[in-house]
């Protein structure tokens, strides 16, 4: 049997056909989060960069049987811009004392891993290195990676990445070290 070279173009396409998807993602504080302690410093949301070595907003695919990217999932703002949207709502839903200017403390840090890829199922990795200084110095007075891997249905590639990096989110801002950190 002999293949047209419309015939392998025709399965080239079918190969490569990939489409994207934007999602939302948004956090919500769990009910039981434990509230900033009284007489917390202000604390500001500094800078995140991305260390993924993806695209901006990328945060997952969905992989063929031959290992093809057939669909690419994205979000409608950068991965760093995000994760500080979700660490400063997660403070403010603690009642800390969230600032722009004439902070004691900056959170920072460097976004190591964020997405999802689904085969059968859909894996997620977050690991977040999350930095705590000292203002108007820059002593950088903690540094801790929080990370969580969480695995889920196909249907859910959004609703597992959003999941999964609300819980680091929570590791970090729930963490006795890190409280620690910004009330000395």
């Amino acid at each position: 049997m002999r293949k047209t070279p419309l015939a392998a173009l025709a399965a080239t396409l079918i190969l490569s056909a990939c489409w994207t998807t934007h999602v939302v993602l948004k956090y919500q504080a769990p009910p039981n989060a434990a509230p900033a302690a009284p007489g917390m410093p202000a604390i500001a949301v500094g800078a995140f960069s991305d260390t993924r070595g993806k695209k901006a907003n990328w945060i997952g695919r969905i992989r063929g049987t031959v290992g093809n990217t057939l669909e690419t999932f994205v979000i409608d703002q950068p991965v760093v811009t995000l994760v500080q949207a979700q660490f400063r709502a997660g403070l403010e839903a603690r009642q800390f004392p969230v600032v722009e200017t004439g902070a004691v403390y900056e959170i920072a840090g460097v976004v190591r891993k964020l997405g999802s890829v689904q085969y059968v199922h859909v894996e997620t990795d977050v690991a977040i290195e999350v930095q705590v200084r000292r203002l108007p110095s820059g002593e950088q007075t903690f540094v801790h990676v929080y990370s969580a891997h969480a695995v889920g249905s196909v249907q859910a590639i959004g609703a597992v990445t959003e999941r999964t990096l609300r819980d680091v989110v929570n590791q970090t801002l729930d963490d006795r070290a890190f409280r620690d950190a910004l009330s000395h």
